[in-house]
């Protein structure tokens, strides 16, 4: 049980650190500075973990959140638009990773089924269902 939860926090952060960059990086690249004035343009987990959320989400292993990066709607050319972009940033994050993740364990399935790469194996096929869980639950409106 610890070790699937060791296990299990490094896809957890390392998806959702990314998930919520890449909402801030759209943002600025359409004008918003407010998440890159804020520091959260890092993929330093801590900058964008919820606690609370987090234990929610290793506990349930189906709920959790992070703290939303902030935007300012304001300084975009285009609002309405402009802010749809900005959401469907952090679910495209999660599809390229759990893409970018099928693409590595079916290259190198035959070698992950050592079992001494089994937690390497786990690893990925969780980095693959946590990013596609993302990315399907954050299209939902």
């Amino acid at each position: 049980m610890i070790q699937q939860i060791i296990l299990l926090i490094v896809p957890v952060l390392f998806s959702i650190t990314v998930h919520e960059v890449c909402h801030g990086y759209a943002a600025y690249r359409l004008g918003d500075p407010t998440a890159m004035n804020a520091g959260r343009l890092t993929l330093n987990p801590i900058k964008h973990i919820d606690i609370v959320g987090l234990l929610v989400l290793l506990i349930t292993r189906m709920i959790g959140w992070a703290k939303p990066v902030p935007v300012d709607p304001r300084y975009f050319r285009n609002p309405r638009k402009d802010m749809m972009w900005v959401s469907l940033a952090g679910p495209a994050s999660n599809i390229g990773l759990a893409v970018i993740f099928a693409v590595v364990y079916k290259a190198f399935g035959g070698m992950l089924a050592a079992s001494y790469l089994f937690p390497l194996s786990f690893m990925i096929e969780i980095m693959i269902m946590i990013n596609v869980g993302l990315a399907v639950f954050n299209l939902i409106p």
